[in-house]
């Protein structure tokens, strides 16, 4: 955190505590604001209200920033010329992370976005997940190229590299690599027609399959699933285009048939030479909101659960502007696709519903937290899914809540019991904090009980929420037990029927400002905890940090950071399940000043190891990807809400599966996420931007050229 920030924080709670700091903060608040005491909300649960969810039926999944090829509302795809263009530019603009470089017996390249090992010798092409123990290997090799009768096998050829391009020049046929963050381009130019002269006809290049994964045709014939015994899909090959000579595009189809994949062209009317171009990337999946729009943050929260996802929106305009929304994504053997989008029955302008989003089994709950100017307290929504689709069940509100709570900016779930923060409960003080208990018996839900911490001015406790097995985590970002805003958790059980504090968690190297408890989660007797303020390896480089339980007392177990921390990184978005922990970056800047990453780190016999960083495969800057992350199995969900595919901060968000890595997932069912979620601000994005106002008032490739060696 910013050292002057620090300061005034400090130096305001000083004079809160003198008893100056409500003047203050009267001062230094919108004189707009109505009085919170003549606006108290209705105390309790508005439960049933059943009101049908608005569900858009399936809409095809996106998996990369080629979404530009999508259009919102169902208008159906941009000319394949411009996506096409599109992958060609991207590819071409990568940086010298992706550049090939001589290695035994050929040509190697990485992908840091798609976490790929490429080697090409001149015997084919193989491809590997990046780093430790490949879980599977995928190979390629040109067969021949012809039409009818007219046939020409591909002899083995040295291949060539410069920059990250690779080229395999043959009499005839040029086959080409372009090694780029969208994945592996792979191109071929047929130099003649290979049919009789005059004549059109079908030009197929046939390709040899290698290694571990089965291939799977989709039913249109534009992509091949490749997939690993599991069945789960750890590369595609499509996005296929084919232009002549003029630039016209050409019909094309991918066939299957056995170790085989062919490429077949129509070329009638064509003009040589034909330039052949599909695209081979890992099974990252992109999801977008079918009628995203500009601003809408989509992927401000996230949340995962088996093969179910959840994405806030919480800045959607459907229901008035900045009223939110939260979009639920299924997934099948063809895919993620979208199968509703959830609005709140009363929703209105400034609810930011979607600002926090849960998910359990056949249940979603959805946090709605309002601005202070919308005059409520906020609110949680519980969804129920049914053969009829998503319905709403409850509406869930604070008991004696005031407008400006931010009841909602955090929410969790587990079975029957569902947990909402809201730091900014003024009961022992402005921003001091709750965290509210909510359990479900025969369809109707009961507020059970009110949490609070340190019960000081500006702890935000609530600002981040988790829940397993009935055991309830709170953060409390603001914090001072260890030092001033170095931040605490706090550890709930409910002991003969009341809720009662087991454990306050703080880091055992707290600094002033940390921000600890930033974000929370909890998998059976594991709590990881974010400090995106923590300094170590820069300013603000953040941290996350690891608890176990052992019988009645919690210890720190490990501390993890980012192998390649720096400054500003925002290091500590985290989920958990089981052994595998996934911590968010989104002030990364590998691809870019605030592009975001992702880290998955590992746990075998009491030690934490760093095994993989996620990228997105279109990551560019500012997008913060890693602000919101989830995972259930080995399903990781990532939020990049300032994405631009739909307009400027849109939003987006990334499905990966730990499959591509050296990562052993522990699965745990605990009816739905590993329940972490909060916004993308991990303790409420807007709200701490409302508290500062309180407070304060206010890419170059390598040119180098390669030759293998045979």
């Amino acid at each position: 955190m910013d050292a002057v920030r620090r300061r005034w924080r400090a130096t305001w709670k000083g004079w809160h505590r003198a008893g100056l700091g409500v003047g203050l903060l009267g001062a230094l608040s919108c004189s707009s604001a109505p009085s919170t005491e003549a606006l108290a909300e209705p105390e309790g649960v508005d439960s049933a209200s059943t009101v049908p969810t608005e569900g858009l039926g399936t809409v095809p999944e996106v998996p990369s920033r080629r979404a530009l090829g999508r259009a919102a509302e169902g208008a159906g795809s941009l000319p394949l010329g411009l996506r096409a263009a599109y992958i060609a530019s991207v590819q071409a603009g990568a940086s010298s992370a992706y550049a090939v470089k001589p290695a035994a017996g050929g040509l190697r390249a990485e992908s840091p976005a798609q976490r790929l090992e490429t080697t090409l010798t001149a015997e084919g092409v193989q491809l590997a997940p990046r780093g430790g123990e490949a879980a599977w290997r995928f190979g390629l090799t040109p067969r021949g190229w012809g039409c009818g009768d007219r046939w020409v096998s591909a002899a083995p050829v040295v291949p060539e590299g410069e920059g990250n391009r690779v080229t395999y020049a043959r009499a005839g046929l040029t086959e080409w690599y372009v090694n780029g963050p969208l994945g592996l381009e792979q191109g071929f130019t047929v130099a003649a027609r290979p049919c009789a002269a005059g004549v059109g006809g079908e030009v197929i290049v046939a390709l040899a399959l290698t290694g571990d994964l089965h291939a799977v045709l989709a039913e249109d014939g534009g992509t091949v699933a490749l997939r690993n015994g599991s069945g789960e899909v750890a590369l595609r090959y499509g996005e296929l285009h084919v232009v002549d000579a003029t630039g016209r595009t050409l019909a094309a189809r991918l066939q299957v048939e056995g170790d085989e994949i062919a490429i077949v062209v129509d070329d009638a009317g064509a003009v040589y030479p034909l330039v052949i171009d599909p695209l081979i990337e890992t099974g990252q999946t992109k999801l977008l909101a079918a009628d995203g729009k500009e601003g809408h943050h989509f992927g401000y929260s996230v949340a995962v659960a088996g093969d179910t996802a959840v994405v806030g929106a919480l800045l959607d305009g459907e229901r008035g502007a900045a009223a939110g929304a939260a979009y639920v994504f299924v997934r099948s053997e063809e895919g993620w696709t979208q199968q509703a989008k959830l609005l709140a029955s009363d929703g209105g302008i400034d609810d930011h519903f979607g600002a926090s989003v849960a998910m359990s089994g056949d249940t979603i709950v959805v946090g709605a937290m309002a601005t202070p100017q919308r005059a409520t307290a906020g609110a949680a929504y519980v969804f129920v899914r049914s053969e009829e689709g998503w319905t709403q069940q409850a509406k869930l509100r604070a008991m004696r809540g005031q407008a400006g709570d931010l009841f909602g900016e955090a929410v969790a779930i587990s079975g029957e019991l569902v947990v909402v923060g809201a730091s900014s409960d003024p009961e022992h003080g402005p921003f001091s904090g709750a965290a509210h208990v909510f359990v479900r018996s025969e369809g109707e839900w009961y507020h059970q009980a009110k949490l609070t911490g340190a019960q000081e001015v500006a702890d935000r406790f609530g600002g981040s929420v988790a829940v397993s097995e009935g055991t309830v985590v709170v953060g409390s970002s603001g914090d001072d037990s260890a030092e001033a805003d170095a931040g605490a958790a706090y550890v709930f059980g409910l002991v003969e029927g009341a809720w009662t504090q087991q454990a306050m968690l703080v880091a055992q190297d707290a600094v002033l400002g940390d921000g600890f408890g930033g974000s929370v989660a909890i998998s059976r007797g594991t709590v990881v905890v974010g400090a995106r303020g923590s300094d170590v390896g820069g300013q603000d480089a953040g941290a996350a940090y690891v608890f176990t339980r052992s019988r009645a007392e919690w210890a720190e177990q490990a501390k993890l950071v980012a192998s390649d921390g720096a400054a500003g990184s925002a290091f500590g978005h985290v989920a958990i399940a089981g052994d595998t922990v996934v911590v968010g970056s989104s002030g990364d800047s590998s691809l870019g000043r605030a592009a975001g990453a992702t880290y998955v780190f590992g746990r075998a016999g009491g030690r934490w190891t760093e095994h993989a960083k996620l990228l997105a495969s279109d990551g560019a800057a500012d997008d913060r990807f890693g602000a919101p992350v989830a995972i259930s199995g080995n399903t990781v969900l990532v939020g990049a809400y300032t994405d631009d595919d739909l307009g400027d901060a849109s939003g987006s968000a990334f499905v990966f599966s730990l499959e591509n890595t050296d990562v052993e997932v522990e699965s745990e069912d605990d009816g739905g996420c590993g329940c972490v979620v909060a916004g993308a601000s991990g303790s409420g994005g807007p709200s701490a931007a409302w508290l500062l106002a309180a407070l304060l008032g206010l890419r170059a490739s390598s040119s180098r050229r390669w030759r293998a060696r045979r």
